[in-house]
């Protein structure tokens, strides 16, 4: 009498299907990771003109060290709800 017909000594089919699925996770190399987004500011995002306008204003002043200029930019900015 062979083993295989005995269904206590029968080794599980779903057993051997994790072990081999498990063995095959080991072996395989993980795939390259996507490279990272660069973290891009909520102002720069909008699509509306008097945002960027407002944006080139800040950034004018602050070039040109217009501290009052620049807080004035930065605040209407806060108003629309941006950094």
């Amino acid at each position: 009498m062979k083993s295989s017909n005995v269904p206590h000594l029968a080794p599980p089919k779903k057993a051997e299907a994790k072990a081999e699925a498990r063995s095959e996770a080991k072996h395989r190399s993980p795939g390259p990771k996507p490279e990272p987004k660069p973290a891009l500011a909520a102002a720069g995002e909008s699509t509306d003109p008097a945002v960027h306008s407002l944006i080139a204003k800040r950034y004018h002043a602050e070039l040109s060290g217009d501290v009052n200029a620049a807080n004035a930019a930065s605040a209407a900015l806060a108003e629309l709800g941006y950094k």
